[in-house]
């Protein structure tokens, strides 16, 4: 979605990938917040893409 400029559906699809991944699926939910950080700084929102990237990146290692 995200290389066809569907943005909206993009971060739709990253956020539910997110949400379904067992914590212990890292790679996956690596791969969705890539993703979906990725999206929100193609749609201007680059404050909520670090909240996003910061707030994944330590869940992994609690």
């Amino acid at each position: 979605m995200r290389q066809l400029g569907n943005l909206a559906e993009a971060e739709r699809q990253a956020r539910q990938i997110i949400k379904l991944r067992a914590d212990s699926h890292t790679r996956s939910r690596a791969f969705a917040t890539l993703l979906l950080v990725t999206v929100l700084i193609a749609q201007g929102r680059p404050d909520e893409a670090c909240f996003q990237a910061a707030k994944h990146s330590t869940s992994s290692r609690d």
